[in-house]
């Protein structure tokens, strides 16, 4: 189950399998077009999103086209990196 998504996403590869097992039917498929949002400041923040394709951004609102943090591939982000 999830296979190719747990071959892609580096926060599951070193985690063993009745961990994957318990998290993966958990798991639901986002797509979000190019220059859309994901979320926008005040949004509450409760879900982490694995990106299995494509990047993500963190804009400032008030600078058009500043991604000043860039999420690859493979990387996961949600609540906890922006609280920290």
């Amino acid at each position: 189950m999830h296979k190719e998504i747990v071959k892609k996403i580096y926060f599951f590869q070193d985690k063993p399998p009745h961990f994957i097992a318990f998290i993966g039917p958990l798991l639901k498929p986002l797509h979000i077009e190019e220059g859309n949002y994901i979320y926008k400041e005040k949004d509450p923040i409760e879900e982490i999103f694995f990106l299995i394709k494509g990047k993500a951004a963190l804009v400032h609102k008030d600078i058009k086209d500043s991604a000043y943090l860039i999420i690859d591939q493979g990387y996961f982000f949600g609540e906890i990196d922006f609280v920290f």
